[in-house]
């Protein structure tokens, strides 16, 4: 939990609130989270070549490369299936694969946000990174416009921060889920690779 206090403390500085809201922001968010578990790891946004992105690595250290590569591979099919991600790509000799993910908002309707994550296991580790991350709306045509989170100014448009934590707490239930199945599944050896693929 102190954690994820250091972390309010370090990343939202740097936006235009009030000490005060958020003092207020960041104590809302502890006691939602606190109350949904007490060892909650947020991956926040960073900034890499200008762009925002999300990264981190989990260590796996009770299973080999090839459990914690099936396992993250099958979760993210599987959550396909149920909330339209896409695998985009691929390359089991590498262990490496990039899943296409779509987050509804819980706030607004006709709003999602998009991203890429790329996860690539090494050793007893999974690392993923998400990127080309997305803000989607619709205009006043109703045609869908994305807007890359490089662009939200959540100086001039407050509101806008609530964009981003959405998409941190959305994304942040994808993965912790997927760490989770991975921990917990049982699968059969696979030994075909090229006839699945």
């Amino acid at each position: 939990m102190r954690k994820i206090i250091i972390f309010l403390l370090l990343f939202f500085p740097l936006t235009t609130f009030s000490q005060n809201s958020l003092d207020n922001w960041a104590k809302t968010k502890e006691n939602e989270l606190s109350s949904k578990d007490d060892d909650v790891q947020i991956y926040p946004l960073s900034e890499a070549d200008n762009k925002l992105v999300v990264s981190d690595f989990i260590d796996f250290t009770a299973l080999t490369s090839e459990q914690i590569f099936v396992n993250a591979l099958l979760y993210a099919i599987d959550a396909g299936v149920q909330q339209k991600e896409n695998i985009e790509s691929i390359d089991c000799a590498t262990k490496r694969f990039v899943v296409k993910q779509r987050i509804e908002s819980t706030h607004e309707v006709d709003v999602a946000y998009k991203c890429s994550t790329r996860f690539q296991v090494a050793e007893d580790n999974l690392s993923f990174l998400s990127f080309d991350i997305v803000y989607e709306s619709k205009n006043i045509f109703k045609e869908l416009k994305d807007t890359p989170f490089e662009k939200l100014d959540t100086k001039k448009k407050p509101n806008q921060k609530t964009y981003i934590d959405e998409f941190i707490s959305g994304n942040y239930l994808f993965l912790s889920r997927m760490f989770k199945f991975i921990q917990t599944n049982q699968y059969d050896p696979i030994t075909h690779w090229e006839d699945i693929l």
